[in-house]
This record gives C-alpha cells, structure tokens and sequence, in this order.
C-alpha cells in the first residue's frame, strides 16, 4: 500500500466516475466501498467523503474533504 495525499481532478457529481492525477486520467470500474468520516485532521475540524474505487490501473482511495478532492492511497 503507498500512502498519498495528493489533490486530484474528479468527475462524477456524486459518485467518482473518473479521476485525473499527475497529468494520467483514471477511469473509475466499480465503487468497492464508500464511507464518511468525521474528525480533527491538522488542527481542523472536517468532514470527509471516501471512496475505495477499482480502476485500469488497481484499487485506489479517494477523498473529498474541505480542500476538495484527494487521491489518499493505492493499495497493491
């Protein structure tokens, strides 16, 4: 697993149909999972929206938080 926090480009209103990161768009197969949290992440209060999405290129975690969306990790 390869932890990130890197910002993304989504499309989907309110699901993750596709993402682009680091210049390469990844097309979303299936939602494996979705989840909310919420908590205290760096001093602040926020509320997250997860997805566990299977694209092309293997299972990714995405995140849409305060500061919009997230690529969060890539699982192996």
């Amino acid at each position: 697993m390869h932890l990130l926090m890197e910002p993304i480009d989504v499309a989907g209103l309110t699901t993750p149909t596709a993402f682009c990161w680091k210049g390469f768009l990844y097309e979303v197969d299936c939602v494996l999972e979705s989840w909310t949290a919420r908590g205290e992440w760096w001093g602040k209060e926020e509320r997250r929206e997860y997805f566990m999405l299977l694209t092309q290129r293997g299972v990714m975690e995405i995140f849409k938080g305060n500061e919009g969306w997230v690529l969060s990790r890539i699982v192996d």
